[in-house]
């Protein structure tokens, strides 16, 4: 991305945008799928039966807050192509100022989160929050430069997808 902005060929930035935001957001779809279903086998094998159910002083639910952390996993790819396209087109300093808002958002809502509604739930939720609003912001600027569309990621990826299938599909001939 950042040789094609270098020599001016923005279509080409943005168009490798868009393949590297679907195809890894596909990618991400089927893990945090997955991560999802099977959260409390994940629990079990990574911290033991301990923290399997529903915690009787706290109410926390270990499962539940993987689970979450799934639906964020799902946020991660366009996060960070924005900050790789925002660096690509030589805009570091909107890429920084993206995860500056990030960083008071993501304190902000954990300090709401623990100390007023005292829930952990609520400080991974918060993480899908200032996800949100770092994708926001980097698409909003670098679309300032490269006139993306949202809906082109999800094309461009099946598009890369497809792409792999008929380049599988044709060494099998």
């Amino acid at each position: 991305m950042s040789k094609a902005s270098i020599l001016g060929k923005y279509e080409e930035v943005r168009d490798l945008f868009y393949t590297y935001s679907g195809a890894i957001s596909y990618l991400f779809i089927f893990i945090s799928i997955f991560t999802f279903v099977f959260a409390d086998l994940f629990v079990l094998i990574l911290g033991g039966k301990q923290y399997l159910g529903i915690d009787p002083v706290t109410g926390f639910n270990t499962a539940t807050i993987v689970r979450i952390f799934s639906v964020y996993g799902l946020l991660l790819p366009i996060d960070r192509m924005t900050g790789i396209g925002l660096d690509s087109i030589n805009k570091p300093n909107i890429n920084a100022l993206k995860v500056l808002y990030m960083v008071v958002a993501n304190i902000l809502g954990d300090f709401i989160a623990v100390f007023t509604f005292r829930s952990l739930n609520l400080v991974a939720v918060g993480s899908i929050l200032f996800t949100i609003l770092g994708v926001w912001v980097g698409f909003y600027y670098l679309s300032k430069e490269l006139s993306l569309k949202y809906f082109h990621i999800f094309t461009k990826g099946i598009d890369f997808y497809k792409s792999i299938y008929l380049k599988l599909k044709k060494n099998e001939n």
